[in-house]
C-alpha cells in the first residue's frame, strides 16, 4: 500500500516499487518518452509499446513492460493508466489510483495539438507530479512550427542548392515532429544511422510520402537529412558549411549557428497550471529539476505545493 511520495532525485511512490526518472535505484521505473535516461541498476521499466521498442535497442538486459493507453493495469494495491502526453508517440503520463486518492505523474506534457501523436486530455486527480523544467515562455505551436520549416525547406531545395539541407534533431520526440512535418513533401527522406535505426525500432507510427531511406558516407545532393544534432556536430559534415542547416527541438538545447525551429518543447508553467485545473488538482509536488518560480506560479494559483531545491527533503505524505 503506498505510504507517501518522496523525491530522492526522482520522484518514488513509498511502500512500492514504483518509480522515476532520476530516482536512486528504482524496483519499476515508469520510462515517460523516448529522452529519458535510465538510472543505474535499474532492472524493470513500464511504458508504451514504442518507447519499450526503442528501449530495447539499447538495453536488452532491462525488463520492459509495454502497456497500451488507456488500459488498466494493478501493481498492489494500486491502479495504474497510461494516458498520452500530447508530446509524441508513445510519450505519456501515468496515473496512479488507490483507495480515494488520484495521483498524475508528468514529465513533460503539451496542450496544443501535436503533428504526431494522441491529444492530452485532462483526467481527475487529487495530486499533480510536475517532473520537468517548466518553461516561463510559451512556444509556437507545432502546426506554427511545421509551417516556419517547410517555408525553410523550400527557401533551401536541394535542386536549387544542389546539397540537401539538414534537420538537426535536438532530441528523439523532436525527430518525430520534423518527419511528420515534412512527411507531405515531394522530397526523399534520407536519415542518419541512428535516426534510422530509431524508426525501424519503433516502427514508424506513420509514412512519408517517399520511403525513408538510409544516408550513406556521401552526403546527399537531393532530398532531406534527418539525423541529430550531436551526430552532425561531431561528424565529419560539421565543416562543411554549404549544407543549409536547421536545428528541430527545444529552444534551451538550440546552437546559436543554425535556424531554429521549436519542436520538441513541453507545457509552459502557464499552461500546466490551467491543466492543473482541468484537472480539478488540489496539490502539486514539484521535484528539483524544476525551479522556484514554477512553485511559486502554483502557490498562486490557489494550490497546496510541495517542492524543495534540496531532493531529499521533498516528502509528501498520501
Amino acid at each position: 500500500m503506498p505510504r507517501g511520495i518522496i523525491c530522492d532525485r526522482g520522484f518514488k511512490i513509498l511502500g512500492t516499487p514504483l518509480a522515476f526518472k532520476n530516482a536512486k535505484n528504482p524496483g519499476l521505473l515508469f520510462y515517460a518518452d523516448l529522452d529519458m535516461t535510465i538510472p543505474r541498476g535499474t532492472k524493470r521499466v513500464i511504458g508504451t509499446a514504442l518507447v519499450m521498442n526503442a528501449l530495447n535497442a539499447k538495453h536488452r538486459n532491462i525488463d520492459a513492460i509495454a502497456v497500451g493507453y488507456d488500459r488498466m493495469f494493478k501493481l498492489g494495491n494500486m491502479e495504474l493508466k497510461l494516458l498520452p502526453s500530447g508530446m509524441g508517440p508513445g510519450t505519456a503520463l501515468l496515473e496512479i489510483k488507490f483507495k480515494n486518492k488520484s495521483i498524475l505523474y508528468t514529465a513533460g506534457l503539451r496542450s496544443a495539438k501535436s503533428l504526431s501523436g494522441e491529444q492530452v486530455q485532462p483526467v481527475h486527480s487529487d495530486i499533480l507530479l510536475v517532473d520537468y523544467a517548466v518553461s516561463e515562455h510559451k512556444s509556437p505551436a507545432p502546426k506554427t512550427a511545421k509551417a516556419e520549416l517547410l517555408k525553410w525547406i523550400h527557401s533551401h531545395r536541394a535542386a536549387e542548392s544542389g546539397i540537401a539541407p539538414a534537420l538537426m534533431c535536438g532530441n528523439r520526440t523532436s525527430v518525430f515532429e520534423a518527419l511528420a512535418a515534412v512527411a507531405d513533401l515531394d522530397e526523399p527522406v534520407i536519415a542518419h544511422r541512428s535516426v534510422y535505426n530509431l524508426l525501424r525500432d519503433t516502427g514508424v507510427p506513420f509514412l512519408a510520402k517517399h520511403a525513408i531511406s538510409r544516408m550513406e558516407r556521401k552526403w546527399p545532393i537531393r532530398g532531406i537529412v534527418l539525423l541529430m544534432h550531436s551526430t552532425f556536430a561531431g561528424g565529419r559534415y560539421r565543416t562543411d558549411h554549404q549544407i543549409p542547416r536547421c536545428f528541430c527541438g527545444p529552444h534551451s538545447l538550440a546552437p546559436p549557428d543554425a535556424m531554429h525551429i521549436p519542436f520538441g518543447e513541453r507545457e509552459h508553467v502557464r499552461g500546466l497550471i490551467k491543466f492543473a485545473k482541468q484537472c480539478n488538482v488540489h496539490t502539486v509536488a514539484i521535484s528539483s529539476i524544476a525551479n522556484e518560480h514554477t512553485a511559486a506560479a502554483f502557490r498562486k494559483a490557489g494550490f497546496d505545493v510541495f517542492y524543495s531545491k534540496i531532493p531529499e527533503q521533498l516528502t509528501l505524505p498520501l
